[in-house]
């Protein structure tokens, strides 16, 4: 019994649909309660600007070092707190919230990352099967062997979720591919 390996792509682009906003609050000083103060100065602004839809992705408190001369010199302490805000596809209100964002005490820094959310992943998995069977029946008609039974079936998504290609002289963005793949291997 011989195997016949044939990956199927299924590939289809989405338009770009939402905007996450992820901001970074970094504070460093000698001091620790000087770190957590301007910190939470920082992120109360915030929270009183987004409320609910401002989410915590990570934070830590750090000491805070520097190598100069082959030599090791305590700084203080550093505090980075990364957090994150949905929004709709909407350049109206990314350019508000950025405006907001730019007068946050202490100057986090940010950056953006356009998405699609509404991925229809079923239908990409039909593309898939159909190039998978599609090939394989090539293959075996020019090998003059048969198809027989299916051995195995293996999906892998690939979904990038951010932009691929951007017009910044347009602020308008090309929609993202999105990929899936389904390994199909079948009895000869």
């Amino acid at each position: 019994m011989g195997l016949l390996k044939v990956v199927g792509v299924g590939t289809k682009s989405y338009p770009v649909d939402s905007i996450t906003l992820t901001i970074n609050i970094i504070i460093k000083n000698k001091e620790y309660d000087e770190v957590i103060s301007k910190e939470q100065e920082a992120f109360k602004y915030l929270k009183n600007l987004f409320q609910e839809e401002l989410k915590t992705d990570s934070y830590r408190v750090d000491q805070y070092t520097e190598y100069k001369e082959n030599v090791i010199a305590w700084k203080g302490y550093k505090i980075h707190h990364a957090l994150e805000l949905k929004l709709k596809y909407d350049f109206e209100l990314l350019g508000k919230t950025l405006d907001l964002v730019s007068q946050t005490p202490h100057h986090p820094e940010f950056y953006i990352t356009y998405t699609t959310e509404n991925v229809d992943e079923d239908q990409l998995k039909q593309l898939a099967i159909k190039d998978a069977f599609h090939q394989a029946k090539i293959i075996a008609s020019e090998a003059k062997v048969e198809l027989k039974n299916i051995h195995l079936i293996s999906t892998q998504i690939n979904a990038p979720n951010q932009v691929l290609y951007a017009r910044s002289e347009m602020m308008h963005f090309e929609d993202i591919e999105h990929t899936v793949e389904i390994l199909v291997e079948w009895e000869i």
